[in-house]
């Protein structure tokens, strides 16, 4: 499964929800069922991972279209919500939405994305910003944070966090399985 993450701005965590994701995925499915920055998988792997980063071009386009699942990373502020839903709302055709960002707005959250543009609670999740794990990219270590924490949490963020990026990779595998069944009932 081709999975690819986008922002429509800049400082919306695409890179860093990318990185949590692939953690939790290997921790899930093994370190050899996930390769990241390809767009194609490889054989061998059950998903290939790819930061599209933000903006759209024309290969961005193509990426985002021809993906089994684009991950759309928005800020938690009705600005940057508004402004994704009011111009790049057509970007794919199986989408999941992962709110994050330092600096949020309390009612810029999953009802607020339900309520104003009817999105199901099970194609939106919210990661917190999350200084350790931060560290962790920082240093190369990703990976071997989410597998740590998902073990044994070291505090209540990284529980939380953990547990956050936990729900997003499983509303992503619900919009993969939905995706999938949909292609099948086509053929």
């Amino acid at each position: 499964m081709n999975l690819v993450f986008w922002g429509k701005e800049h400082q919306s965590g695409t890179t860093a929800h990318m990185m949590a994701a692939t953690g939790m995925l290997r921790a899930l499915y093994g370190k050899e069922s996930v390769v990241t920055g390809r767009f194609m998988q490889k054989e061998g792997t059950k998903f290939a991972l790819c930061d599209c980063g933000t903006g759209l071009n024309g290969r961005r386009r193509h990426f985002l279209w021809h993906a089994d699942l684009v991950v759309v990373n928005l800020r938690q502020k009705k600005c940057c919500i508004e402004h994704f839903f009011e111009e790049d709302f057509h970007i794919a055709k199986n989408m999941v939405f992962l709110l994050g960002g330092y600096d949020c707005e309390e009612d810029a959250d999953i009802a607020y994305l339900r309520r104003v543009y009817r999105i199901e609670p099970e194609q939106a999740a919210v990661i917190p910003y999350n200084s350790a794990f931060y560290q962790a990219v920082q240093k190369g270590k990703s990976d071997a944070f989410i597998a740590r924490e998902l073990c044994e949490p070291s505090n209540m963020a990284n529980e939380q966090f953990v547990c956050s990026v936990q729900t997003a990779v499983a509303r992503m595998m619900i919009r993969l399985e939905y995706e999938f069944k949909k292609e099948s009932i086509k053929s």
